[in-house]
């Protein structure tokens, strides 16, 4: 027989949102953005690319990872530190003053952003059970 799943507590149903938050924000910033920081970085359009495939790359090798991380430091500090690596990465985004270091900035959105989304879908399953 099945239990039926925990109330969520407040304070990690609010990290939830505001990792959710997190999630989406930088989904649009790279192809709005882009011709701006081409233009201040002083590379070409397919440069772009590069900044795709580092935090593509980040982001599956953080998801293949999340379990193992879930395991050891539960939903809440993944979600805590996903959401404070992707407030870091965007920052960066903000201050970069080259394409390496946008790259790099790139790793670690993704890494936060696979994490991210790994951590709400274990918190959801977790606190919500199946839908019906």
């Amino acid at each position: 027989m099945s239990r039926a799943p925990a109330p969520p507590r407040p304070a990690l149903l609010l990290l939830a949102y505001l990792a959710f938050v997190s999630l989406g924000l930088p989904d649009g910033l790279i192809g709005v953005g882009w011709p701006s920081i081409r233009r201040d970085l002083g590379v070409p359009t397919e440069a772009v690319g590069v900044v795709l495939t580092a935090g593509t790359v980040a982001y599956l090798t953080s998801s293949v990872l999340a379990g193992f991380t879930l395991a050891r430091l539960g939903v809440g500090w993944l979600l805590a530190g996903s959401t404070l690596l992707a407030g870091v990465a965007l920052t960066g985004y903000a201050s970069t003053p080259a394409l390496a270091v946008m790259v790099g900035f790139a790793l670690v959105l993704g890494l936060g952003s696979g994490a991210i989304d790994a951590g709400l879908n274990a918190y959801a399953a977790g606190a919500f059970g199946p839908g019906t």
